[in-house]
């Protein structure tokens, strides 16, 4: 069954706390995609995940060097296709290799590897809220069973998050 969870983030520190906790619980091989306009938290989001793999390094975007190389409680590939144009371009950073690891690998603007994405993967939607520029709506969708539970348990343990669907 497919569900999807919507948390309220009034907040950069509410997503880089909600991106701990994701990443607490992500394992190696795991797959996280980043969806969302420039300016809606993708990169926040993305250090609060570093965090939660224990990385202890500055998360910056990976806008010009396509893909960050981070260590935590197991390796972290940060990438970023934005400034990629076509799925050509996806071979030249090894973005294959970083799937195939024993690493996790979160990608900002993923649309692009559309046809790499594994099975058992967890995307995130992040958006402005209509009525507020500062607040983010953080949708976390879950594609397989595990990715199904760790949403479930985050969403659903009393975190303090503001749930909305």
């Amino acid at each position: 069954m497919m569900f999807s969870r919507t948390i309220v983030s009034q907040n950069p520190e509410t997503t880089i706390s909600l991106g701990r906790l994701v990443g607490q619980q992500l394992q190696p091989g795991d797959v996280v995609l980043l969806f969302g306009d420039l300016g809606t938290g993708k990169t926040t989001f993305a250090k609060g995940l570093a965090q939660g793999l224990g990385v202890s390094s500055v998360v910056f975007s990976p806008s010009f060097t396509l893909v960050n190389q981070l260590r935590g409680r197991t390796t972290l590939y940060h990438v970023d296709l934005y400034r990629l144009s076509t799925p050509e371009d996806l071979e030249t950073i090894g973005i294959e290799e970083c799937l195939e690891s024993e690493a996790v690998t979160v990608i900002e603007w993923p649309e692009l590897a559309r046809d790499l994405y594994p099975p058992e993967r967890l995307e995130v939607y992040l958006s402005l809220s209509p009525t507020n520029e500062e607040t983010r709506l953080i949708t976390l969708k879950p594609f397989g069973e595990r990715m199904t539970k760790l949403v479930a348990e985050i969403t659903n343990a009393g975190t303090g998050f503001r749930n909305i669907g």
